[in-house]
């Protein structure tokens, strides 16, 4: 005896047994948004396409772009890699999104559906690159950091109905459980004496950098112009961080401001210098001007 099909309601779609032994389902014309064609859906049984069928209408009903139905991470990445990252963001930033992407989430999740994508994925490939391949929590919050930033551009393009990453949960940056080794003043002592005795180029550069505390983008992007070193020995003096030099893939580049004032006119700070780090900048400027005095027919 066949058995008896229920009825439909309005609006839920039609579904057929194909040839093949599939089911197809189609939605209703009714909740096609005008110039757009119907979708259609496959399924192993009645109830399968029928399910797939409500999906796509929720879909529709949340406004989502229908062309990233069959879109995976993997594409998406690339298409944002390639694409809308561009421009931006700093060419460094971009770099390092970009070799996250590549690296550690295309390789493991690239093949997944878009929309397929969950928090427990995410987690699952967290734990992965903890345990199995030894990386550290600070780099694991980099790769999280990557698909969050990815999937909330996918959510505003209304290719995803919601961030997942968000639900993620990336491991605490201080969990490392190691120890940060730091030199003692004495050891800190014996390093400037060292670099003093043996007139290296860079003697400045390694005290400036260890009593002042600048980045070292930032401390590579210093003029003299920045500085203010009083003529008394003895004296304390001032630097001001106007610019930094970014290394990526296009090469050094000189970048206006501090580190994360990209868009802000003329972002600076200013920095104490003690009167140790103003006396090896003012050997260093004199030895720099004797080599200029020296090298002046070139």
């Amino acid at each position: 005896m066949a058995q008896k099909r229920e009825r439909r309601a309005k609006g839920e779609g039609t579904v057929r047994l194909r040839a093949d032994g599939r089911y197809e389902g189609r939605e209703p014309p009714e909740t096609v948004p005008p110039g757009e064609k119907q979708r259609s859906v496959y399924g192993r049984s009645e109830r399968e396409v029928l399910r797939k069928l409500r999906e796509l209408r929720r879909d529709r009903e949340q406004g989502l772009n229908f062309d990233a139905a069959m879109l995976t991470v993997g594409e998406y990445l690339e298409r944002w890699i390639e694409g809308p990252l561009k421009g931006s963001v700093a060419k460094k930033t971009h770099d390092d999104y970009a070799h996250m992407s590549r690296r550690h989430l295309i390789p493991a999740l690239g093949r997944l559906k878009l929309h397929k994508l969950t928090a427990e994925h995410l987690d699952e490939l967290y734990a992965k690159k903890r345990t199995d391949d030894g990386l550290s929590a600070r780099t694991v919050g980099y790769i999280h950091s990557t698909i969050r930033v990815a999937l909330q551009r996918a959510v505003k393009k209304r290719l995803i109905p919601y961030n997942v990453a968000r639900d993620a949960d990336p491991p605490p940056i201080g969990d490392e459980g190691e120890e940060k080794t730091v030199l003692t003043m004495g050891q800190l002592s014996d390093f400037f004496r060292a670099a003093a005795e043996t007139e290296d180029r860079f003697e400045a550069l390694f005290v400036v950098g260890a009593l002042a505390g600048p980045r070292p983008q930032e401390l590579l992007g210093l003029k003299w112009q920045d500085l203010t070193l009083p003529e008394a020995a003895g004296e304390p003096g001032a630097m001001e961080i106007r610019r930094r030099v970014s290394a990526s893939s296009a090469g050094l580049e000189i970048l206006d401001g501090t580190k994360g004032s990209r868009g802000k006119k003329k972002s600076r700070r200013a920095v104490y210098l003690m009167p140790e780090a103003v006396a090896a900048l003012k050997a260093h400027r004199l030895r720099y001007l004797e080599e200029r005095v020296k090298r002046a027919d070139r």
